[in-house]
């Protein structure tokens, strides 16, 4: 006594809230385990009832009507299950369906070169076939995938709930038994007769309010199987059947772009374009090269003109008519003579991806005697054609100079931007190594393979579009 009046109050404090604290926790020990209790003697009873109704010795209580509204809920989810997985892969393969075909028009609006026939057209009918897509594509989701998602979510509850039923019928036929064993006995007990009748009870009006909600429940949920299957299915062949007819309408659109190109191939032959008279040379398909004569802005001049010297050009004298005249048919006959040739070129090669390769004739001076009528003048002797290097010549000449690997170094004449992947862009003036095929059957003729000096980036480029150093 004397120990606990000399300590202080805050220890007093202490001690005491020690002390409710230990009572608490007897007390929720105390509920915890009485719950468990609980808990396990019925997981105790039912397994029992079950093992009992197994042998034969307990009649279980059988009801034909919730067994098949039991069976035919069963039916309906798997049916609903394999549904929304098929509506989720038919969306998905929609999605990418879309963007295939936009990858592919893309590709389209690529390749269409601006002078063909419709291609102002493109651009709306791609923004049109983004907008049906997006579309049906929304509607996929709002009207047919999302309420599936809806209407499948009820079927989790109700099984919770039939599983609850499966319990409490357990129950149920544990406490008849349990009655009909102590009604049965030869000497009864009052008191346990009474307690087995309120458990009885008890037990019966749980298991039967739970029955008759699900008996209500089950019906009407395998009825909504119909409406709902008939509108999902309507609204999804609704938005399939409006996409495809005016996916129909746009593809007859580009259908017509391209029977017309297809009719007028032939005002884009690149013969025509290359040996025509305009002031543009088209070097390769989509690669117009303008002449340097606008570029300096002086007159439009043919691409096969040939450039006169100045004193040719000043009004000739009494003393100097005669070489002008001489000078004049000789520009003349070289003129014809180059055009024989390329005639001559047409007719053997191909000229795609390659450019006219057109050298100018350098007329000297004439000489001062004067022509007879008989003697035609001399015929300057004709320009070889430029030929592509020998890439093994081209090594062994500036072997000492080039890094290993590297063939030989060309220079490119005009700028090329890449149209392909594997094709190398480069503007004019550009150093190039030139090295060999990784794979020599890769090699197309007039291609060479090979990277601007200082980088890493290789790729083929036309030969055409430059000249060895």
């Amino acid at each position: 006594m004397n120990g606990i009046a000399n300590m202080s109050v805050p220890n007093l404090n202490n001690l005491r809230n020690n002390h409710a604290s230990r009572r608490h926790a007897r007390a929720v020990f105390k509920m915890a385990d009485s719950s468990i209790g609980r808990t396990s003697v019925k997981f105790l009873q039912r397994a029992t009832e079950k093992g009992l109704q197994r042998a034969g010795k307990h009649k279980a209580t059988k009801d034909d009507i919730f067994e098949l509204y039991q069976q035919n809920f069963v039916n309906q989810q798997e049916a609903t299950l394999k549904l929304q997985k098929e509506i989720k892969n038919y969306v998905a393969c929609a999605r990418a369906m879309y963007a295939a075909q936009k990858s592919l028009y893309e590709t389209l609006e690529r390749i269409y070169e601006p002078e063909w026939v419709g291609r102002d057209q493109l651009g709306g009918i791609k923004e049109t076939l983004d907008l049906l897509w997006d579309d049906y594509l929304r509607k996929l989701n709002d009207q047919v995938a999302s309420p599936l998602v809806t209407y499948q979510a009820k079927f989790p509850e109700t099984k919770e709930r039939i599983k609850k039923r499966s319990r409490k019928l357990t129950d149920y036929d544990g406490a008849r038994h349990k009655l009909d064993d102590i009604e049965a006995a030869k000497k009864k007990d009052e008191g346990k007769l009474r307690k087995a009748q309120e458990q009885h009870e008890a037990a019966k009006k749980v298991y039967e309010e739970i029955h008759n909600e699900l008996k209500d429940s089950l019906p009407s949920l395998y009825d909504s199987r119909i409406p709902f299957y008939a509108t999902t299915f309507q609204l999804l062949y609704t938005a399939e059947t409006t996409m495809h007819d005016e996916l129909a309408k746009v593809k007859a659109q580009l259908t017509n772009i391209m029977g017309d190109l297809f009719e007028r191939a032939s005002d884009y032959d690149i013969k025509k374009r290359f040996f025509s008279t305009s002031t543009s040379s088209p070097d390769v398909v989509g690669n117009d090269h303008r002449s340097s004569s606008l570029e300096s802005g002086s007159p439009k001049q043919d691409l096969y003109s040939v450039p006169v010297p100045q004193d040719a050009r000043r009004t000739p004298s009494v003393g100097s008519r005669a070489s002008s005249e001489a000078v004049g048919q000789t520009a003349e006959s070289e003129v014809r003579q180059m055009e024989e040739d390329d005639d001559d070129d047409d007719e053997d090669e191909s000229v795609e991806y390659q450019i006219p390769r057109s050298t100018p004739v350098h007329v000297g001076p004439a000489p001062h005697t004067t022509p007879s009528q008989n003697s035609a003048p001399d015929r300057p002797p004709k320009p070889p054609p430029l030929a592509s290097p020998d890439p093994d010549q081209a090594a062994n000449q500036a072997n000492g100079n080039l890094p290993d690997g590297v063939l030989y170094r060309v220079k490119a004449t005009h700028e090329y931007q890449s149209r392909d992947s594997d094709e190398l862009s480069f503007k004019k003036g550009d150093i190039i190594d030139v090295v060999p095929f990784e794979d020599p059957e890769d090699q197309d003729d007039g291609w060479l393979f090979g990277r601007v000096s200082g980088s890493r980036v290789s790729g083929v480029f036309p030969e055409n579009f430059t000249t060895p150093i």
